[in-house]
């Protein structure tokens, strides 16, 4: 007989969500998982405003994925209005993104450390290694970003100001020092991950599923469609509640994030389960600081970094930005008219791109595995109720 599970809210995310659960003989037959937080309409506020407001505004939509929607606002007028960037400007840009990267997979492994650690004094001085870790990666978004939450030097037409010399040898320093502990704490992280499997027996395809993965790179190749959980769920009460929208690449569910950029980047085959994730997620830590480090040795970041074009368009050109944010791709699209507002304007986001490949990951699986694997995909429910 199948009953229906329901679990409010899922901890250890970011942001209020729900579970439901159709469960057989323990086993989950279907999940939907979906946000609860209120909508609060960035693309609409937007309307009619500036477009050099936006890159503002869009850093709101997340505590935690500020930059890249800073960025990708920023890309996609630039698009629209045809601002061609610095050089320097880009390589910042990278370097902004970089850092939101571990900063935000550092972030993950605080939350899900109570799962991994028995000894709560070993967790502590886990923690606080880890947050050593995003202090130093803070210091890069905060100089170079303008600031860690709302970065406010990321503006159209670039980045507001250069990285003087002397300051950039300081981030090198400082990102060395991070690499080192950075060594230290994923080595630690999974040993615990291969510990905590081995001990409760899980299966090491746990949360296996058989979508395709994505990223930025072939985003611009597919059909992207956005609907909501409505359209394709019937439960309730999901019908009535669920705030987020859900993306269907080629008219299906995909994967984006860590483990998508990996296959694209490394042609890395991939096993399957969140067990992988956790591990790549890791990796993907080091490899971010190890990229940080290569363009501040090597670019010249003191150069002009801003293009002052006024962004103006015909109103007719849709402008698209697209950046890799720590989950996945980030798209905003706008149109800009030739006073230079905003007149349409849309925002497609990782988390909202994953709900299909979350809901995939349950199908099989036992029920008390349910929130470690909605987790294991670290989901932004903030970005995805914009």
């Amino acid at each position: 007989m199948i009953k229906r599970i329901e679990i409010e809210p899922i901890p250890l995310t970011e942001g209020h969500s729900k579970l439901i659960l159709k469960v057989d003989k323990n086993i989950i037959v279907e999940g939907f998982y979906y946000a609860l937080v209120p909508v609060r309409g960035f693309g609409t506020m937007l309307l009619d405003k500036e477009a050099t407001f936006a890159p503002i505004a869009a850093s709101r939509i997340c505590g935690m994925c500020q930059a890249v929607h800073s960025i990708a606002t920023a890309k996609a007028i630039e698009d629209a209005c045809n601002i061609e960037i610095p050089e320097t400007a880009q390589k910042l840009r990278e370097l902004i993104s970089l850092s939101v990267r571990a900063y935000n997979h550092l972030l993950h492994h605080i939350l899900i450390s109570g799962n991994m650690f028995k000894n709560p004094q070993k967790r502590h001085t886990f923690i606080k290694n880890v947050q050593k870790i995003r202090k130093t990666v803070s210091s890069i978004l905060e100089t170079v970003g303008g600031g860690i939450i709302h970065p406010s030097n990321i503006v159209i037409g670039g980045i507001s100001s250069p990285i003087e010399t002397p300051v950039k040898e300081r981030l090198i320093a400082l990102i060395e020092e991070a690499e080192k502990l950075a060594k230290e704490e994923i080595e630690i992280f999974i040993h615990h991950i291969e510990r905590l499997w081995k001990e409760q027996k899980l299966p090491e395809n746990l949360g296996e599923h058989k979508l395709p993965f994505i990223t930025s790179k072939e985003i611009s190749n597919v059909s992207i469609k956005e609907i909501y959980p409505q359209e394709i769920f019937n439960e309730l009460p999901l019908k009535r509640e669920a705030t987020n929208t859900i993306i269907l690449i080629n008219e299906n569910g995909a994967e984006t994030g860590v483990r998508a950029r990996k296959i694209r980047e490394e042609r890395y085959k991939p096993k399957g389960g969140i067990k992988e994730l956790h591990k790549l997620r890791a990796e993907e830590i080091l490899l971010s600081l190890k990229n940080i480090k290569r363009i501040l040795e090597t670019e010249k970041l003191d150069k002009e970094t801003r293009n002052k074009q006024f962004p103006t368009s015909d109103n007719e050109k849709e402008g698209v930005g697209i950046v890799e944010a720590p989950r996945g791709v980030n798209i905003h699209k706008v149109k800009v008219d030739k006073s230079g507002k905003i007149t349409y304007y849309e925002i497609i986001v990782p988390t909202a791109l994953n709900m299909i490949a979350i809901a995939e990951s349950l199908k099989g699986e036992k029920v008390e595995y349910a929130e470690m694997i909605v987790r294991a995909y670290d989901p932004c429910i903030a970005c995805s109720t914009h």
